[in-house]
């Protein structure tokens, strides 16, 4: 229909071509969902595969569909940004806007996949110590997690008095708090919005490679290479304390 009304598509591939590449599908034979996984992106990607891909780095080495890759100059901020950043997320979190605050954030997928390796206690329990990390570093700590996560964590009675968790907020919001962060904490390197960290030369460290490597072994090297070349990713040990 939309080819009918002349409109331009086009799509993203978190993939990075490894669904069009020849052999087995890249899925690890101990994902649970590895069966419904193969089927179902097996079929999008072939519906997709003429379709021009867009993707946020040249891939290495790049895929067999049409694609194209661009840089985004209004990732970049200057100062009176940056402070507008920092003055919203004082106004959405409490608190001064110079204060430095430790963002630590956790998707829905990341969430079940730390539990389901852990435990879902033994997992909550790092990240209210985590949190505590940064209270006694004299940062506040602002946690932004699924709802579950967020009412497990109150339910402990341990999390710091002035930790901030957020099930939800708009990507206005989000993004204010990521760019005014003094450190952000992730259990994913593919996410999406760590570019717009360091495209700005602001630090994030990483807990774990993520739910997305997990499930597909053949994407970390490649997405390690393509995203960040030239860097050596090692994840923070989460049952480690972090200091300034």
């Amino acid at each position: 229909e939309l080819r009918r009304r002349q409109v331009v598509v086009v799509t993203t591939d978190p993939f990075l071509g490894l669904m069009q590449r020849p052999g087995p599908p890249p899925f690890s034979p101990r994902h649970p969902a590895r069966e419904w996984l193969e089927t179902h992106f097996g079929t999008v990607a072939r519906l997709l595969e003429a379709i021009p891909h867009i993707y946020p780095a040249p891939p290495d080495p790049a895929p067999r569909v049409a694609w194209a890759s661009f840089f985004n100059p209004a990732m970049l901020l200057d100062e009176t940004d940056v402070q507008r950043c920092a003055e919203h997320a004082a106004a959405l979190v409490g608190g001064d806007a110079a204060r430095p605050r430790w963002l630590f954030v956790l998707a829905q997928e990341d969430y079940g996949a730390q539990a389901g390796r852990l435990g879902r206690a033994t997992f909550e329990a790092l990240l209210v110590a985590r949190l505590h990390d940064a209270d006694t570093a004299h940062r506040q700590p602002v946690l932004i997690a699924p709802r579950a996560c967020a009412d497990a964590l109150r339910a402990t009675g341990r999390v710091p008095s002035n930790a901030v968790m957020v099930p939800f907020c708009s990507q206005a919001q989000f993004h204010s708090l990521l760019m005014s962060a003094e450190q952000v904490f992730y259990w994913n390197i593919f996410t999406n919005s760590a570019p717009a960290r360091l495209i700005n030369r602001l630090p994030a460290a990483f807990f774990d490679v993520g739910h997305m490597a997990h499930a597909m072994p053949p994407l970390l090297e490649l997405g390690v290479r393509s995203y960040y070349p030239g860097a050596k990713l090692v994840p923070l040990d989460q049952r480690a304390p972090l200091v300034p």
